[in-house]
């Protein structure tokens, strides 16, 4: 409750939030939109919070759709630019670049 309310991170967007069923009613993809606050560490704005898409619907365009829809609702609302934060090694990496995400700053991290 406290994520949707933004008390954990920032105010939901939920015009750019949604989700995926497919036709019998079953949700197999979702994406969260929440406006972050600015800090030293990040610009603020939208933020990709929470995306996924179920394993049997992996490309299909189902992620696709997700942002596409999402971008189109920031760019009504006069939105310039929508980001998301991924590991350097998750395999959905190069499907974000697909989308048109760029590497704005990278951070380091040591596995203990």
């Amino acid at each position: 409750a406290s994520y949707f309310a933004g008390t954990v991170i920032g105010p939901f967007i939920a015009d750019a939030s949604s989700e995926a069923t497919d036709p019998a009613g079953r949700v197999v993809g979702g994406i969260v939109i929440c406006r972050m606050p600015a800090d030293d560490a990040s610009p603020g704005g939208p933020w990709v919070t929470e995306v996924f898409v179920e394993p049997d619907q992996q490309g299909h365009g189902v992620g696709r759709a997700l942002f596409a829809r999402a971008v189109g609702e920031l760019r009504v609302a006069g939105e310039t630019s929508l980001r998301l934060a991924v590991q350097i090694d998750n395999p959905a990496r190069h499907v974000y670049e697909r989308l048109g995400f760029a590497t704005d700053s990278a951070w380091s991290r040591l596995v203990l």
